[in-house]
């Protein structure tokens, strides 16, 4: 005999798995977000490592990188809430879904500030 409220009932929508599938999506959704830095990166930046953009070089780089992150993320969340917001789906999942988005941002707003700290030490 199953768990009432454990993840081995059959369309029960409780558990741990169906948390951790929207986990699991979210986390992949920040990963293909940062995957999508390399195409600006890669169209405007410099060709060899030898190679010195310049001032209006970098802008561009810098300004392509945080519109395609911007860009990206904007059509993630749209979707997301989408899916969050409508009638049918697993309510497991979809807190799993929100738990991951936060918990995305939170570590890569972590991961900056460290850098920009470390950078001025």
């Amino acid at each position: 005999m199953s768990d009432p409220g454990g993840a081995t009932e059959a369309g029960s929508g409780k558990g741990w798995w169906p948390l951790a599938g929207g986990f699991g999506v979210a986390a992949l959704g920040h990963a293909l977000a940062v995957a999508a830095l390399t195409i600006p990166v890669r169209a405007l930046g410099a060709s060899s490592p030898s190679e010195d953009l310049g001032v209006g070089g970098r802008f561009a780089v810098i300004y392509a990188v945080l519109c395609t992150y911007a860009s990206v993320h904007v059509i993630l969340l749209t979707v997301g809430l989408v899916f969050v917001w409508s009638e049918r789906g697993n309510r497991m999942f979809k807190r799993g879904l929100v738990t991951g988005w936060v918990g995305g941002w939170a570590l890569i707003i972590a991961i900056v500030a460290t850098w920009f700290a470390l950078a001025e030490s």
